[in-house]
């Protein structure tokens, strides 16, 4: 995939300003309106439609997708945003028309062209972003990765490259080309098919000129010796004179082609001078081009080193933030677990305090229980000698009780018995 950017810049040009969003109604379940979410992605309302027979959402008069809930009374089909955005990016691509692409796939693509690495490419806050320029993005998929069309990337892209001052390689090779090689070709096929020499004194101005000057000479010659010739006739020209003055005229002409060899040889001179000439321009112009090309080829990979420099600073940058506040966090969480340990130590320290008052007070109290189980029982055994002593006298009390109390009953039996008669 090659990217001219002469090419990008004109598209470019010719795209329309991007329109006011549109409000997006949403229903008590998080569904949003389909008609308004495609509005808002670039679709215009006239490609939109529905069909009441099967409830189906359409776009450009095909099935698009079937709502989740529809609002009869005010004509709104809803689902949710995600599955408008995902159907939207398959219907796209069924029917080849912008492509859905993952944004980073396709990013890298072309970024290689240019030597970008992918620190340019990033997300956040639910924004994906190429150099800092937003892209429009579809959905994001399970593995967290973003799906645009491929027209948003590449805009994005370019964009980018372009607020750089960025070229490909290629896009540089062609535009050195197009300002040297052109006029180096052209020379160097002039010089390739240059004629072979050949020498035409008719067409030689030198010998022009010099045969200009030997006939000067060769008339003047001729009528000089034909008017030496009339002195000594009386005036009159005759076949002597003639001769004379033809001979004059000749030897001029012989000498002017006696030149043609030398004017020849000076011809074929300037013929090979001016090929040397034009080949030493070529190769002068080849070096100009070679040195023109090394030197814009060495500030364009200068240029591309600061932009991967500084897109992998602001990479390490984010990557020390997110480190720094991933460390806060974990401090934050060894914070609460240290003050929960701590209160749960101060919890057990309390405990094991009060414990230990707890099994001092049994302890005091086991010792009372002792020294009154001993008092107990130096008492009973007390008791126990007492009663050894007094157990006689008391069975006799007893016994002596026990005979009044049956001869009590036996008085009172006999007299119930009287009464009863």
């Amino acid at each position: 995939m090659k990217n001219n950017q002469k090419d990008y810049l004109r598209q470019s040009n010719a795209n329309p300003p991007r329109q006011t969003p549109v409000e997006v109604p949403t229903n008590e379940n998080g569904s949003v309106g389909i008609r308004a979410t495609l509005n808002n992605m670039g679709v215009d309302n006239n490609r939109i439609g529905y069909d009441e027979s099967s409830g189906n959402v359409t776009l450009d008069g095909n099935f698009f997708m079937k709502p989740e809930w529809m609002d009869d009374n005010r004509g709104i089909s809803y689902a949710s945003e995600d599955a408008i955005r995902r159907q939207y990016a398959r219907y796209q691509n069924q029917n080849k028309r912008d492509p859905a692409v993952k944004v980073s796939d396709y990013y890298t693509n072309m970024a290689g062209q240019y030597g970008l690495t992918a620190d340019s490419l990033g997300y956040s806050n639910g924004t994906v972003t190429i150099g800092g320029v937003p892209v429009d993005y579809y959905y994001t998929d399970e593995t967290g990765k973003a799906w645009a069309p491929a027209s948003a990337v590449q805009n994005a892209t370019m964009q980018y490259i372009n607020s750089v001052g960025l070229q490909s390689p290629n896009d540089l090779l062609d535009q050195y080309n197009d300002q040297y090689l052109a006029p180096i070709q052209d020379m160097l096929y002039g010089l390739s098919h240059q004629r072979p020499f050949t020498y035409n004194p008719a067409n030689d101005p030198v010998y022009a000129a010099y045969a200009q000057v030997y006939r000067t000479e060769g008339n003047r010659a001729s009528q000089d010796a034909m008017a030496n010739y009339a002195v000594n006739t009386g005036g009159y020209t005759n076949s002597a004179a003639a001769t004379a003055g033809a001979m004059a005229n000749q030897y001029y002409a012989n000498l002017l082609a006696s030149q043609i060899p030398t004017l020849a040889q000076q011809a074929y001179q300037r013929y090979s001078d001016q090929y040397n000439r034009q080949l030493n321009l070529t190769g002068t112009m080849l070096n100009l081009y070679k040195s023109a090309y090394q030197n814009a080829a060495a500030a364009n990979t200068q240029t591309l080193e600061n932009i991967n420099n500084a897109a992998a600073s602001n990479t390490e940058r984010d990557r020390k933030e997110r480190e720094a506040r991933r460390q806060e966090v974990e401090q934050e969480q060894a914070d609460k677990l240290f003050n929960l340990n701590y209160k749960k130590g101060n919890q057990e320290y309390y405990d094991m305090a009060r414990a230990a008052e707890w099994l001092e007070v049994f302890n005091t109290q086991k010792k009372e229980e002792n020294d009154l189980s001993n008092r107990l029982l130096d008492y009973e055994t007390q008791m126990k000698q007492e009663e050894s002593s007094l157990y006689p006298q008391i069975l006799r009390t007893q016994l002596s009780e026990e005979e009044a109390n049956a001869e009590y009953r036996r008085a009172m039996t006999a007299k119930i018995r009287a009464l009863l008669g």
